[in-house]
């Protein structure tokens, strides 16, 4: 995928990146403006089996 947006949205996409039973404490967008164009991001914070993890794809 060129985009994390051809992934799906926010929400669909956590279903690839964060793993089940995770407690998300904050989920959202990032826009970049670079060279090519606007990139978009997702970043995702949660916790995982006594892990605190922060995850941008």
């Amino acid at each position: 995928a060129k985009d994390i947006t051809e992934l799906g949205t926010l929400k669909e996409a956590s279903k690839l990146f964060v793993p089940g039973g995770a407690k998300i404490y904050s989920a959202r967008t990032i826009k970049v403006k670079d060279q090519e164009g606007i990139r978009t991001y997702y970043f995702y914070e949660f916790r995982f089996d006594r892990q605190h993890v922060a995850l941008m794809a």
